[in-house]
């Protein structure tokens, strides 16, 4: 698939999402992350910024131009903000969250360093643990399954993810 179908194809996806844009920021709900990576991970050269516990951090169109971004800026997006008011923190302390669905409709994670869902840096803390997503985007909870604090079954063995 050329840039030309995937800004297509990811310009639907997002109109799908969140409506046809009369302005030409999109702003989403953290609930709503997985469409703003998708849009980050093709590079399009908006003005994206990121906001957690600093200032933002623009990426946009002269930070594109700088890095050489091997794509053109998007003719339909300029802009791209996160609603940090939807974030919900469930396992501080933890980090490296690669996520997968699976076909009994659970996503499965595993984690790096904390105590995963529920746990903090200290409590349940393992150096690898794997865990459960349950629910939708607006209600979903985190079971540790192997590690972590109060998980199904105890972390045998340390290591990366």
């Amino acid at each position: 698939m050329g840039i030309r179908e995937r800004i297509g194809w990811m310009y639907e996806l997002l109109s799908e999402a969140f409506g046809r844009p009369r302005e030409r920021t999109v702003t989403v709900g953290l609930a709503s992350a997985a469409a703003a990576a998708a849009v980050m991970l093709f590079s399009w050269g908006s003005n994206l910024s990121l906001e957690a516990a600093g200032p933002r951090v623009a990426t946009g169109v002269a930070a594109a131009a700088k890095r050489g971004s091997p794509y053109p800026p998007s003719p339909l997006i300029t802009g791209l903000d996160f609603d940090w008011s939807t974030h919900r923190r469930l396992a501080p302390g933890s980090d490296n969250w690669p996520i997968t669905w699976a076909d009994d409709g659970h996503q499965y994670t595993c984690w790096g360093d904390g105590g995963g869902f529920g746990g903090t840096n200290s409590r349940g803390r393992v150096s690898l643990g794997f865990a459960r997503v349950e629910g939708g985007p607006s209600d979903y909870r985190g079971v540790n399954v192997w590690g972590g604090h109060r998980g199904r079954s105890k972390a045998t063995f340390g290591g990366k993810c």
